[in-house]
């Protein structure tokens, strides 16, 4: 516990050293087509050159045994991408108990686009239910990305059916579980009472992950 204390104050003390201005909190809004989206930037600070970051601090840890745990970091997402929708050009630092990650600012055109499609998958959700879970989308993402990067580096040449099937067996492991280890479907009553299987997301399930999860991780860095 004492050691991860000192970890998350490491985190905080390197964010103050670089962002020392506390800032008051910033409402957001943003009218979509028929549809507004609003929040707030509770803890956001400035630097010198006068420039933001609004900081999310989350319970637990952040890493995990592929990577890190992305889940924690949609609340986040979803506010940097309003905040520089909304002409606010923002940082934003996620801090777990481990590690702290980033998302740099990014255009707002872009962060419009983001936002604009999100809408239109929860409109599409009202509906029926999308093909998708949350843990086992962002598992089939991050196993494409790094596959795709790993390939990329060595210079082989990507064999794109290969690295679909390794993605594929990433989210089915995430949905199902393992041995000593309850999966998404077992954690969760939605997904129980709207899919019997992982096979039953098909074959919605690549496209909506990549359509809700890719933006997310193709921005976040660590540190």
């Amino acid at each position: 516990l004492q050691q991860t204390s000192e970890l998350l104050w490491q985190a905080w003390q390197s964010l103050v050293a670089d962002y020392s201005q506390r800032l008051a909190p910033l409402p957001l809004s943003l009218t979509l087509t028929s549809t507004t989206l609003s929040g707030q930037l509770d803890l956001l600070y400035a630097n010198e050159q006068n420039e933001h970051c609004a900081v999310q601090l989350v319970p637990g840890s952040l890493k995990s045994k592929s990577g890190i745990k992305a889940h924690k970091l949609i609340d986040a997402w979803l506010a940097h991408c309003l905040a520089n929708a909304s002409e606010q050009s923002v940082t934003s630092a996620v801090i777990g108990t481990d590690m702290s990650l980033r998302f740099l600012p990014i255009a707002p055109t872009q962060a419009r686009l983001c936002l604009q499609a999100y809408v239109e998958l929860y409109q599409q959700a009202w509906q029926q239910p999308l093909k998708v879970a949350c843990k086992s989308g962002i598992a089939y993402v991050q196993s494409l990305q790094q596959q795709q990067a790993k390939q990329v580096d060595s210079d082989t040449g990507l064999d794109t059916q290969l690295i679909q099937e390794k993605a594929l067996a990433a989210a089915r492991s995430e949905f199902e579980g393992g041995f000593g280890r309850s999966g998404e479907w077992e954690q969760s009553l939605t997904l129980q009472r709207c899919f019997t299987s992982f096979d039953a997301l098909q074959p919605e399930f690549t496209t909506l992950s990549q359509q809700l999860y890719g933006a997310m991780l193709e921005r976040v860095i660590i540190g």
